[in-house]
Formats: C-alpha cells, sequence, structure tokens
C-alpha cells in the first residue's frame, strides 16, 4: 500500500485442458433374437465406449439437429449419434450414426394349413405375420397334434420365412387335424416360436382340416 506494506502472496492453481475427448462407440446392450449381430432387437439399452470420466454425453437421433441428455428409442427403425462434453468444456467430434431396429411386438399366427400323406410327407404349416427366427427352433414336445383323433408326434422343424413347417411322424388320411402349441413360459425363451427380434409367439390351439 501507499505506506508500503507488502500483503502475503496470493496462489492460484488450475489446470489447463484443451484436448479434444475422442467420439464415444455405441452398441446395443443386447442384440436379441437368433442372431446377436442383426441389430434387430426387442430391447433398446445402449452402451457407449469411450467416454470420459464425469463427461457429459448428448445423444441426437435426427442427424444431428437436436440434442438431448437421453435417447428414446422408437418402434421401427432408429439412427443415434454421441458426442461427449469433457469436465473442461472439450467437445468431442459426433459419432457415427448408429441404426438399428426395435420390434417389441410378439407375432402372430395367421393361417393354419395341413398337408396329409406318408411317413415324410405329412406336415401342418403354420403361417406367421413376421419372418420367424431360424436358430432356436422350439422342441417338437412343444406341440401336441392329433390327426383322426389320435396323437401324432412331430418328429421335425423348419422354419421359411414367415412359416413354419411341422412334419408329423405318422401318416395320416385327410380329415380332422388338432395342433396345440405351448410356449415354454410367459418370458421370451430361447427354444420358441418367435421373430427375429427375440419375441415370443403366444401358444395357440386350432382344429383344421387336412
Amino acid at each position: 500500500d501507499i505506506a508500503g506494506n507488502v500483503s502475503e502472496v496470493s496462489t492460484y492453481v488450475f489446470t489447463l485442458d484443451i484436448d479434444t475427448p475422442d467420439a464415444p462407440g455405441i452398441e446395443l446392450s443386447v442384440d436379441t433374437g437368433g442372431s446377436s449381430s442383426d441389430k434387430v432387437t426387442s430391447k433398446a439399452e445402449l452402451t457407449l465406449s469411450g467416454v470420459e470420466n464425469d463427461a457429459a454425453v448428448l445423444y441426437s437421433a435426427n442427424g444431428g439437429v437436436d440434442w438431448s441428455d437421453a435417447f428414446i428409442a422408437v418402434l421401427g427403425s432408429n439412427s443415434v449419434m454421441v458426442r461427449q462434453s469433457d469436465t473442461a468444456g472439450n467437445v468431442s467430434a459426433t459419432s457415427t450414426p448408429y441404426t438399428f431396429t426395435l420390434d417389441t411386438t410378439s407375432p402372430a399366427i395367421t393361417s393354419l394349413a395341413g398337408k396329409s400323406g406318408e411317413v415324410g410327407s405329412a406336415t401342418v404349416l403354420l403361417t406367421y405375420d413376421s419372418v420367424l427366427d431360424t436358430s432356436e427352433l422350439p422342441d417338437p414336445t412343444a406341440f401336441n397334434v392329433t390327426t383322426g383323433g389320435v396323437n401324432n408326434p412331430v418328429s421335425t422343424i423348419t422354419v421359411d420365412g414367415n412359416v413354419m413347417t411341422l412334419t408329423l411322424t405318422n401318416a395320416f388320411k385327410p380329415g380332422a387335424v388338432s395342433v396345440k402349441y405351448t410356449d415354454p413360459s410367459v418370458g421370451d425363451d430361447v427354444k420358441s416360436i418367435q421373430d427375429v427380434a427375440g419375441n415370443d409367439a403366444a401358444g395357440f390351439s386350432s382344429g383344421l382340416v387336412a
């Protein structure tokens, strides 16, 4: 001061950070269904990688026009980009758009058709409203089929698109056929009738003429 008194020395410590963080990586937490890499799923949770500690993460679902601190998937096609801002305010580049399909609707049966015939050609065709998963088919014992009032076990199951073919153990003549399918549980099961997103079809009981 004007009297010559000298103050104590102040100390101020800070960290200068001008490093731009990397763009985060994105993937589905669980890609449900038979394929774990087809990006068709019944669960929309995302897993991010490369996010710095305490960084703020922002999501864009419209090509980077708008950003939010949360992402809510919609049924059908989704495309999401991510960026992060570190604690110093440095903003990363935007990630490459990550696209996936969210499907939470269980496949519904639209028709049943029976084909009488000899051993190996006696079949029941189940047609659904969506493509079925071919990797984890239900156990044949999940079906109870009777022909002419007599139990006729399912020997093999095949899937082509949205059609499931049950080949029966025994030959049968044209007449009444009864088909019952029991879904293993109320949840999404591994071995069951399900679509490519992993949604289980409901059990059913139906009669038809073959």
